[in-house]
């Protein structure tokens, strides 16, 4: 089984832990002040698939993690912005 690397980064300002497995997303929020804390973990490229989305409505914004594509589109249809599968689990 192939795997890849989940960057783990964190936000001050919101208290909210931040998990991708894109070098350019985490560069990004780097950038815009998260503090980077390296390798979260190594996540399979294939399984279950989780679903990233997010409450821009919430102070500071919201992501939330899921394993669920029904309640991934439930929380889409209450006002959450769709992200995409972000990672697999097994």
């Amino acid at each position: 089984m192939k795997y890849q690397t989940m960057y783990r980064l964190y936000n001050k300002n919101t208290g909210e832990h931040f998990y991708t497995r894109s070098a350019f997303e985490r560069d990004s929020l780097i950038k815009g002040g998260w503090n980077n804390e390296e390798t979260g973990w190594t996540a399979p490229t294939s399984g279950t698939a989780v679903y990233r989305v997010y409450n821009p409505n919430a102070k500071g914004g919201n992501h939330y993690y899921t394993a669920s594509r029904y309640e991934a589109d439930n929380l889409v249809k209450g006002g959450w912005k769709f992200g995409k599968i972000q990672f697999y689990g097994k």
